[in-house]
């Protein structure tokens, strides 16, 4: 996640006083527990629009273990972004050319 809470002032009262302010923040990182912390199930096109919070599972459907966090996995799901998003770029790129 990057926010700048997280990188010009890293402390717990910042961050939170941050995330509190800003609404599509708080979204974006509830969003990152409940996909990629918890590994609940992707929200669908109609539930894009609710805020995560709002959401609701089928029934039967519980919270897995927790994912590990570790700077490797961190650093491994980081580079998977930047080459998807170089990889979306250089399609674009070559339909403009088109």
């Amino acid at each position: 996640m990057r926010f700048n809470c997280f990188h010009t002032n890293p402390s717990i009262k910042s961050s939170v006083k941050y995330l509190r302010k800003s609404d599509w923040a708080c979204e974006k990182l509830e969003a990152f527990y409940l996909s990629r912390f918890k590994r609940m199930p992707r929200p669908t096109e109609e539930e894009k629009g609710i805020p995560p919070r709002m959401r609701t599972f089928a029934d039967g459907i519980e919270p897995r273990e927790p994912m590990k966090l570790t700077v490797d996995s961190i650093l491994d799901s980081q580079a998977k972004a930047a080459s998807a998003y170089k990889a979306a770029k250089a399609r674009n790129r070559g339909k403009q050319r088109r």
